[in-house]
C-alpha cells in the first residue's frame, strides 16, 4: 500500500516519510517520485541503515583508499530462522512471507543491503544483476534465499546474500582490493558493532589488523529531525526519494533475473544519485 498511500498524502498536500522499500515496483517508485516533485512536497524513504556502524566503517576504509581498487564486495545475513518478525500481530503477523504483501528475504534485510553496495562503490555504476530468489524452508510464496549478484562498470563485483535457510551464517562483509582484503564477523543477536570489526589483512603479507571504527552516523531519530528541518525549507532531506531509485530499480532487475534465469541490465540513463 506505499505508493497508494504516499500519493494520496503528497496530493493532500503532505509531506512524507515511507517506509522501505518505497513501492513494490520501479515504475511505481518513479511514479510516486513524479508526485512529489510536482506537488513541491518533501519525499523521503526511511533507509535508517545508510548509517549503520559496519557500513559506516568499510565505507570509510574504501574512500580513504585502504583497499586500492575495489575487486569485490560481500554483504551477507544468515540465520536459521525466519524473517517474520516484529509487525501488527493482531492482523496477518506471517506477511513477510507473503509475496503480496511485499514479503521475502529481498524487500526486507536485501532492500537496505543492496542500497548500501551500490554507494560503497560510488563513483563505479552498475551494468546488470543476476539474482536467485527461493523459497525453501518458510515459504513457498516468496524469498527465504535471496543472492544477487552485480556487475559494475570499473570491472567491480559485488553480491547482497540474505539466507535464512543457514545453520552456519558466513561472514557479515568480506571485501577484496588490490590492497588486501577484510572481513567482519556474523553476529546472531544482529550487534552492529560486532560486524563493524573488520580484519584487514594487507596484500603485501605484513601483519593484520582491525581497520579503525567510523564515527557514529544519524540515529533514527536525528533522521527525523532532519527531514522536519527539510520540511521547514531549513536543510537538506536525509534520504531524498531520487538517491532510492538505483535502489529500486536494481530490486527490480533482481526479481525479473530470478524468474528469467537471466543476468539483467540496467538503464544506462539511470541516476546514481548519493
Amino acid at each position: 500500500m506505499h505508493s497508494d498511500h504516499t500519493i494520496a498524502a503528497l496530493r493532500a498536500g503532505k509531506h512524507v516519510m515511507v517506509e522501505k522499500p518505497m513501492t513494490m515496483m520501479f515504475s511505481e517508485a518513479k511514479l510516486v517520485a513524479e508526485e512529489a516533485h510536482k506537488h513541491r512536497r518533501v519525499l523521503n524513504v526511511f533507509h535508517c541503515r545508510r548509517w549503520d556502524i559496519d557500513y559506516l566503517t568499510i565505507l570509510q576504509a574504501v574512500r580513504e583508499g585502504v583497499f586500492g581498487k575495489v575487486f569485490n564486495v560481500e554483504s551477507r545475513l544468515g540465520q536459521n530462522a525466519s524473517c517474520v518478525g516484529p509487525a501488527a500481530k493482531e492482523w496477518r503477523p506471517g506477511w513477510r512471507n507473503e509475496a503480496s504483501f511485499g514479503g521475502g528475504g529481498l524487500f526486507d534485510w536485501g532492500s537496505h543491503f543492496v542500497d548500501q553496495i551500490w554507494r560503497l562503490l560510488l563513483p563505479a555504476k552498475p551494468l546488470r544483476v543476476f539474482a536467485q530468489l527461493r523459497g525453501n524452508v518458510w515459504t513457498r510464496d516468496c524469498d527465504d534465499f535471496a543472492r544477487i549478484s552485480i556487475d559494475f562498470d570499473n570491472g567491480s563485483v559485488a553480491m547482497v546474500e540474505i539466507n535464512t535457510t543457514t545453520s552456519l551464517p558466513q561472514a557479515r562483509w568480506h571485501v577484496d582490493g588490490e590492497k588486501g582484503s577484510a572481513q567482519s564477523p556474523y553476529d546472531l543477536s544482529f550487534d552492529m558493532r560486532e560486524w563493524a570489526k573488520f580484519n584487514f589483512a594487507p596484500s603485501d603479507g605484513s601483519a593484520a589488523h582491525t581497520l579503525p571504527p567510523a564515527a557514529g552516523g544519524l540515529s533514527e531519530p536525528d533522521i527525523w529531525r532532519l527531514l522536519i528541518r527539510a520540511c521547514r525549507g531549513e536543510a537538506t532531506s536525509p534520504i531524498p526519494v531520487e538517491s532510492v531509485l538505483p535502489t529500486m530499480a536494481l530490486l527490480d532487475a533482481a526479481r525479473q533475473s530470478s524468474s528469467t534465469g537471466r543476468a539483467v541490465s540496467l538503464d544506462p540513463q539511470l541516476a546514481w544519485i548519493e
